[in-house]
């Protein structure tokens, strides 16, 4: 994009100096300005035109725009140089416009094109250099002129150098800032690598939103906890909510059974909201299930549960204590062949039975964790609780 604007605006400018030539009748830089004004205009069209280029090609585009811009330039600085020096005895005023349009080329190339800085030295060097060739070969190519050529080179060799190395230093300088803020830009958006496209729940702090993964185009479901809902509550609170948040990722992560909702990743996004992407499940919890079509029968219930407690299993083999089992956290669904398929969801109250130490508690002293619907008879009474009061 930054390359597209680029040439559209250099083609505006190399047309607007056509018109003029053609207005007032200056023809010898006519052909030469006219191949210019195309191969910007063509450039420009394509990358507007197409969204996506590799890398190679874009490196094409962009040796080939820059190339013919410094051809014009040098052959510019060729022709101005021999009549300035022929004309005016020393050719002052040509060579440092000349300098000087080398300089801002140079300049543009940095700023406008993003890159890295090993990969941009080449083509840095190459700009930078060629009015230096320019005038090699005005030195070689008429003798008649190479007094007056010697004569103003001294005074000038110091000036000429630090002008184009202070080009080639900003040059660097831009791209190596671009390029950072690039690769910032681009581990910020990889961080949240998901397209929003439904808001399938919400509550509390956080929200469960139906995602997809930009590159796979994958469902998933995206659970958040928004900072600016945080921000309302004090330190303290709001410490224990990311706490627990990140523990019940990791505890569903570690989690190998097939009946436990499969975690993919967890981070934080550009804009504060931390996350974690799980596997988007059709169906029904089964406490919808039974609002929508009624009680199931007895086999199938069995069927239900059995899966549950491969779940609870694997989850009570890791240490880790659900404390929130109810219809609303365990989905039903069709996976592959396998219908009336269980996945156990919501490890957000887990408890850790070897918590590492230093682990803050989650829970505060005083308060019932859990749903009181569905909460076994030692957690309403705040005793210790293990992995029987989810079976």
């Amino acid at each position: 994009m930054m390359l597209g604007m680029f040439c559209a605006a250099m083609a505006m400018g190399f047309a607007a100096l056509l018109m003029g030539d053609v207005m007032t009748g200056a023809t010898a830089a006519l052909p030469a300005r006219a191949v210019v004004v195309s191969v910007l205009s063509v450039t420009a069209a394509l990358l507007f035109a197409r969204k996506e280029w590799s890398l190679p090609q874009l490196r094409v585009l962009e040796i080939v725009v820059f190339a013919t811009i410094t051809l014009y330039l040098a052959t510019q600085a060729y022709v101005l140089g021999v009549a300035d020096l022929s004309l005016a005895g020393g050719g002052a005023a040509a060579w440092n416009a000349t300098l000087l349009r080398f300089v801002l080329l140079v300049v543009a190339y940095g700023v406008f094109v993003p890159n890295t800085p090993l990969r941009a030295v080449p083509v840095v060097l190459g700009i930078t250099l060629t009015p230096l060739a320019v005038g090699l070969l005005v030195h070689a190519r008429h003798p008649e002129l190479r007094a007056i050529f010697d004569a103003a080179a001294p005074g000038r060799v110091f000036d000429t150098a630090l002008l184009l190395g202070l080009s080639v230093a900003v040059a660097l300088f831009a791209t190596f800032v671009i390029d950072k803020l690039f690769s910032a830009a681009y581990e910020s958006r990889r961080a949240t690598f998901y397209d929003l496209e439904e808001c399938i729940g919400s509550g509390g702090m956080g929200e469960v939103w139906k995602a997809s993964h930009r590159a796979l185009a994958r469902p998933v479901a995206l659970k958040l906890i928004r900072e600016d809902r945080i921000q309302g509550v004090d330190a303290d609170t709001a410490h224990r909510v990311l706490q627990r948040f990140e523990r019940e990722a990791k505890a569903t992560a570690a989690m190998r059974s097939p009946h436990t909702v499969e975690v993919f990743d967890a981070g934080v996004t550009a804009d504060g909201h931390f996350y974690y992407a799980m596997e988007y499940l059709e169906g029904f919890d089964l406490e919808s299930l039974v609002a929508r079509f009624g009680a199931v029968p007895a086999e199938r219930a069995i069927h239900f549960l059995l899966q549950a407690c491969d779940s609870l299993a694997d989850a009570h083999d890791h240490g880790l204590t659900h404390r929130d089992i109810k219809p609303a956290n365990i989905h039903v669904s069709k996976r592959g062949p396998s219908s009336d398929y269980i996945k156990l969801l919501d490890f957000g109250i887990v408890k850790i039975e070897a918590p590492a130490e230093g682990t803050v508690p989650l829970t505060v002293e005083g308060t019932i964790t859990g749903t009181p619907a569905y909460m076994a008879p030692e957690m309403a009474v705040q005793g210790e609780v293990d992995g029987r009061a989810d079976i």
